[in-house]
């Protein structure tokens, strides 16, 4: 395959440049990438997360952006697999698997998540004005979003779904006109929503699941990386090449599903020892 803006797949000693473009989610659902190690009765193609942190590794080496692109979409879709509102999950898994809208958690996949937005409550339903800033992976014309949202003071806040088709929702691109990542800030100004895009009730509790699955994810983006630099610095076999293996076999050791997690103490040692590889 060529390697052009929308191709995903890369020739194996391509050196590490950081600057092919990302590819589109449609090329990479085509590709077979987007549903790897979701299970069949969800879309996916099977398998497990161990073989979707190999492609995850593999892009990041020719392109880091790629390899975000497909770590942040993969992520969300394991948040809506895992989320508590099944009928909202279903209707919006086929898209989001087939490439065709793009996704991007707030709350659960920045290392720092962003604070909960505050909504008014309208009787019949409820109101929520807020910013969002520098969220990954938001397309420019059709994208969904899932938020931290506290409805009451005294109460745990949710996790919302909000979409780009809503009223009142204002994404402001931050890539400067590249075709990478696709950071955006996105505003909210008195969106509406109903209790049937809360997509989970305790925002708190999929958040403890869902973290260490991002957090794991951006180690497969540094595996990538570090062995991009060994390649191009020294010789495949020298002993930089074999710390990386051991880490990843660490990292990937019982990890079937996303609720197989390593600790996330245990995923931050291992990003640092990534870093000392080369």
């Amino acid at each position: 395959m060529s390697m052009n803006s929308d191709a995903v797949s890369s020739p194996s000693n391509t050196p590490f440049t950081g600057h092919h473009p990302a590819p589109a989610l449609g090329e990479m659902a085509r590709q077979g990438l987007l549903g790897i190690g979701v299970p069949a009765a969800h879309g996916g193609s099977g398998g497990n997360m161990r073989d979707f942190f190999h492609e995850v590794a593999r892009l990041a080496a020719w392109s880091p952006a790629a390899a975000c692109v497909l770590a942040v979409q993969r992520h969300f879709i394991e948040l809506l697999r895992h989320a508590q509102n099944v009928g909202l999950a279903s209707y919006r898994l086929p898209l989001l698997l087939e490439g065709h809208i793009s996704g991007a958690c707030t709350a659960t996949w920045p290392q720092s998540p962003l604070p909960p937005l505050l909504a008014r409550d309208t009787g019949r339903g409820w109101r929520l004005t807020g910013a969002m800033q520098a969220v990954p992976n938001i397309g420019d014309d059709w994208y969904l979003l899932t938020a931290w949202v506290r409805t009451l003071p005294s109460k745990a806040p949710v996790l919302l779904m909000l979409s780009s088709e809503q009223d009142g929702l204002r994404r402001t691109s931050l890539s400067n006109g590249r075709a990478d990542v696709r950071f955006a800030s996105v505003l909210a100004s008195e969106v509406y929503f109903r209790e049937d895009e809360v997509a989970h009730e305790n925002a708190d509790e999929i958040a403890r699941l869902m973290r260490p699955v991002a957090a794991w994810l951006r180690c497969a983006i540094a595996t990538g990386r570090a062995r991009a630099r060994l390649a191009v610095e020294h010789h495949p076999g020298l002993p930089g090449e074999l710390a990386v293996n051991q880490i990843v076999d660490r990292l990937l050791h019982g990890v079937g599903s996303s609720s197989e997690m390593p600790p996330e103490a245990e995923i931050a040692q291992a990003m640092q020892a990534l870093t000392r590889t080369t």
